[in-house]
C-alpha cells in the first residue's frame, strides 16, 4: 500500500514541477510502517560541517545547496486497525520557482537503473567508449532515463578506478606467487571474492619470516592506508 502511495506523490510532483522526498518514517510493534512525512527536495537549511575556526579565518567553503528551507510538505497515518491510509497534515506552499521538466532535473530522478549500470559498465570496461558516445547509446536504449553528463561521467570514473584497483592487485598477487615458487620459505594467503575480485592479500618474505623469529615480541603497525586522501 505504501508504495502505491509512494507512486501516486511521485506522480503529483512531478506533475506540478518539484520532487519529494521520504523525510521521516515510523513503525509500530509489528515493523511495519504506521507513519511517513514527505517533504519537498528544497525543505531543510543546508548546515556546513567545517570547523568553526575555519569559518572565523574565512577560509571556510561552503557547499553549494539546494536546501532553501521550502515549507511543502505532508504527514501520512496508517493506523494498526485501518484499511487506508491518511493524511494528518498538509502544507501545500513553496518558497521557490515550481519547474515544469523537475524529472529531467531534479536529483531523485536522476538515477540509473540496474540495467543501464549494466550497460555502462560494458561500454566502459570493454569498449572503452567515450562519454559522448555512451550518453546518445544510453539516451537511444533507455528513452525515460534521466541525466546529466556529470551523472554519466561518475559512473564511468567509478568502473576505470575499479579497474585500476583490480588489474593493480592482480599483478601484485601474481608477483608473490612467482617469488612463493621460486622460494617457498615466502608466505602468501588470499581470499577472492564470488566475482574472483582479490579482497584479502597477506605476504611474508623469507626475510621477514627470519625476522619474525627472531624478534618474535616486537609488533611494527605500518598504518598507511588511504593516507592519500
Amino acid at each position: 500500500m505504501w508504495d502505491e502511495v509512494d507512486n501516486y506523490f511521485d506522480e503529483y510532483s512531478a506533475r506540478n514541477g518539484f520532487a519529494i522526498i521520504k523525510y521521516r518514517m515510523e513503525r509500530n510493534g509489528k515493523g511495519q510502517i504506521h507513519k511517513r512525512t514527505l517533504v519537498c527536495e528544497f525543505s531543510r537549511t543546508y548546515k556546513p560541517k567545517k570547523s568553526a575556526e575555519a569559518a572565523l579565518k574565512g577560509t571556510q567553503q561552503n557547499t553549494k545547496t539546494k536546501k532553501l528551507n521550502c515549507s511543502w510538505y505532508i504527514n501520512l497515518f496508517f493506523p494498526d486497525q485501518a484499511t487506508q491510509i491518511g493524511v494528518t497534515t498538509f502544507v501545500n506552499k513553496h518558497n521557490h520557482v515550481l519547474v515544469p521538466k523537475t524529472q529531467k532535473f531534479a536529483t531523485k530522478y536522476r538515477a540509473f537503473t540496474n540495467e543501464a549500470l549494466n550497460e555502462i559498465s560494458l561500454m566502459t570496461k570493454h569498449g572503452n567508449l567515450t562519454l559522448t558516445v555512451q550518453r546518445n547509446l544510453l539516451k537511444a536504449q533507455f528513452s525515460d532515463l534521466h541525466f546529466q553528463d556529470q551523472n554519466l561521467a561518475n559512473v564511468i570514473q567509478k568502473h576505470k578506478k575499479a579497474d585500476r584497483i583490480n588489474n593493480d592487485a592482480s599483478a601484485l598477487l601474481t608477483k608473490l606467487m612467482q617469488k612463493k615458487a621460486e622460494e617457498l620459505r615466502w608466505i602468501v594467503n588470499f581470499e577472492l571474492d564470488k566475482d574472483n575480485c582479490l579482497t584479502r592479500l597477506f605476504w611474508m618474505s623469507p626475510d621477514q619470516m627470519d625476522l619474525w623469529l627472531r624478534y618474535y615480541d616486537i609488533i611494527v603497525n605500518d598504518n598507511t592506508a588511504r593516507t592519500n586522501q
